[in-house]
């Protein structure tokens, strides 16, 4: 908040205290950090509830049943995203707005979920989804639904710069994950600005980036963590 962010995106169970993974107790306590944050944040701050796919349809119920009172923007992946069957089922019983898709490829995999108004916002990732031109074209589909963009925040310097100037072109974008600023390197120079909330970007060409390969170190990949439950059943991170 101190630097100007007015939308906040949490995943208060993203992190073992036992080193597993048991869906009520996660529940329960996120139930209770989303309280606690409202309280700390007050009414103004707008909050991205985020689930990472891992809970089942009924445990979904339980937790946007629980944080509802507390006006989250939306519920970001409460269940896995291949499935809108299961979207239906939420929306029966659930007051929350959804957000999905930075699983997704093109605008073909958000057909169901759009046509059948299932989620409100999309999470259309730039890299994964097939680029601007693709981003475009899911954005325009989900603005014939009256849905929002907020895209995925990406672990590239140079995607996100992408993402951005894709952002400026789209009508219907509400925010965008920031997976930029504060993270760039002495080898990568950009053409943007954060201030207050708020970015612009310059009129370099192209996407604005500058590249210096003498000071590009080795790139080491990241793996998600492997998580089970208490009985050894393997959990989705």
């Amino acid at each position: 908040m101190a630097d100007g962010y007015t939308i906040i995106r949490i995943c208060p169970h993203d992190s073992l205290t036992d080193g597993h993974y048991e869906p009520g107790r996660q529940v329960r306590g996120s139930i209770t950090a989303m309280k606690q944050l409202r309280k700390a944040v007050g009414e103004d701050v707008e909050i991205i509830f985020e689930c990472h796919t891992r809970l089942s349809p009924a445990r979904a119920v339980e937790l946007c049943n629980g944080i509802a009172e507390y006006r989250p923007v939306f519920v970001e992946d409460p269940i896995r995203a291949d499935s809108p069957e299961s979207f239906r089922m939420l929306r029966v019983h659930t007051n929350v707005p959804f957000g999905t898709g930075e699983k997704f490829g093109g605008p073909w995999d958000y057909k169901a979920l759009i046509e059948e108004d299932l989620i409100d916002y999309i999470r259309t990732d730039e890299i994964i989804c097939g680029g601007i031109t693709s981003m475009r074209k899911t954005a325009a589909y989900g603005e014939t639904h009256y849905m929002e963009m907020v895209p995925h925040g990406l672990p590239s310097a140079v995607g996100m710069m992408a993402a951005f100037h894709a952002d400026l072109a789209i009508p219907n974008l509400y925010a965008q994950e920031n997976g930029l600023f504060g993270k760039t390197g002495p080898h990568l120079t950009i053409d943007a600005e954060y201030r207050d909330g708020f970015v612009t970007v310059g009129d370099s060409p192209g996407l604005g980036v500058t590249l210096d390969e003498g000071k590009c170190e080795p790139y080491s990949a990241f793996e998600h963590p492997h998580w089970r439950r208490e009985d050894g059943t393997v959990q989705d991170w």
